[in-house]
């Protein structure tokens, strides 16, 4: 693994996310992660940024070398891609390629456990066709209680996992 070039995805380019759509043609998930620093809420998106702590987020081998050039556009400029050492769920250490807020900081919020999913479990991905159902992000987020319609409702409805609304894709 060490060979292969990697990527730290902490926010929206994180599976379920709107714009995983990114990595998903040209990138393999490895795992779950992290790597030293602190997050902020900076609305719509995350942030990384230099700090104590530690980010939790989505280990990726790149399979597309051009993948990289195309998450420096999508990323834009407030954001600075370097490497850094991850740490992976397994304890495993590797270098991987992140990406660095360097933008205004005054209305960021911390997001103090430096897990964008639990700040921001369910994305609204319906109009991109998407869903976001909780076996996606199974023991990724936060689980709500059960509530007692919960059997009757699945019964009515088959889970289709997240994907392309109505093809039921994984």
């Amino acid at each position: 693994m060490e060979s292969a070039e990697l990527l730290f995805a902490y926010g929206t380019l994180m599976r379920g996310y709107a714009r995983h759509r990114v990595l998903a043609s040209a990138a393999t998930f490895v795992g779950a992660g992290r790597v030293r620093g602190r997050l902020l809420d900076l609305g719509r998106y995350p942030g990384l940024v230099d700090g104590a702590g530690n980010v939790r987020g989505e280990i990726y081998r790149l399979d597309d070398p051009e993948l990289l050039a195309v998450l420096d556009r999508e990323e834009g400029y407030n954001f600075d891609r370097r490497r850094a050492t991850i740490t992976l769920a397994s304890g495993r250490r590797a270098r991987a390629w992140v990406y660095r807020y360097r933008g205004h900081q005054e209305n960021a919020v911390v997001i103090p456990d430096g897990n964008y999913r639990r700040a921001h479990p369910c994305p609204p991905l319906a109009e991109l066709g998407w869903s976001c159902a909780p076996q996606a992000v199974a023991g990724l987020g936060p689980r709500r209680p059960r509530r007692a319609d919960d059997e009757s409702r699945a019964r009515r409805r088959p889970s289709r996992g997240w994907g392309p609304a109505g093809r039921g894709a994984p």
